[in-house]
């Protein structure tokens, strides 16, 4: 009898502990707060900032496309066009060390740009434009273009005597600037640039 009425007693208190309903007071765990997302790019800059770097850099892609196809004069035309945006890009809007970013960064296109303005033939201009990819992908990695999508780099391990060069194109489909029709599917594709 003794041994019935503890088991009928263990399970009272079994049937207890299950039935006990939550404190309607209780507070539910609070969850830890969401990372703020990293932003995409190393400088915030104003839209009109953005709209003349994005014109920068179609005018980059056209050169790029121009001297995938041998197209000498294309790449002079699209050349010019994009050098004087550069020129009168607004920095208006940049904070101190977003502007001298572009300030080091304008320089150093400089530097590059006015050779290859005066290049006489495609092989000069390739030879400069391998000097202009890293500071165009600099740009955009700084600054972005405030346009949807990505740009994609890609490298060549055999431009500039097989030390390697890179480029950047508006689409996925590889077409390799330094060889043009000679070796147009030379390369592989390094990664994607946010634009936006």
């Amino acid at each position: 009898m003794k041994k019935s009425l503890l088991c009928l007693t263990a399970i009272g208190i079994l049937f207890a502990a299950c039935d006990k309903k939550p404190d309607a007071e209780a507070k539910p765990e609070a969850k830890p707060a969401a990372a703020p997302a990293a932003p995409r790019h190393a400088y915030a800059a104003p839209d009109s900032f953005k709209a003349g770097l994005d014109k920068v850099y179609q005018g980059y892609a056209n050169i790029e496309s121009a001297l995938a196809h041998d197209d000498f004069e294309g790449a002079k035309a699209a050349f010019g066009t994009m050098h004087g945006i550069l020129h009168v890009i607004q920095t208006e809007g940049l904070d101190s060390a977003a502007k001298s970013a572009w300030d080091s960064l304008e320089a150093s296109f400089m530097g590059v740009l006015h050779p290859m303005a005066s290049s006489p033939d495609i092989a000069g201009m390739r030879d400069h434009f391998i000097d202009f990819t890293p500071l165009m992908v600099e740009a955009l990695d700084n600054f972005g273009a405030g346009t949807q999508g990505k740009a994609f780099l890609f490298h060549c391990p055999m431009a500039r005597n097989n030390q390697g060069a890179d480029w950047l194109q508006r689409d996925s489909v590889l077409v390799n600037p330094y060889f043009g029709n000679t070796m147009p599917a030379c390369g592989s594709l390094v990664r994607k640039v946010d634009l936006l």
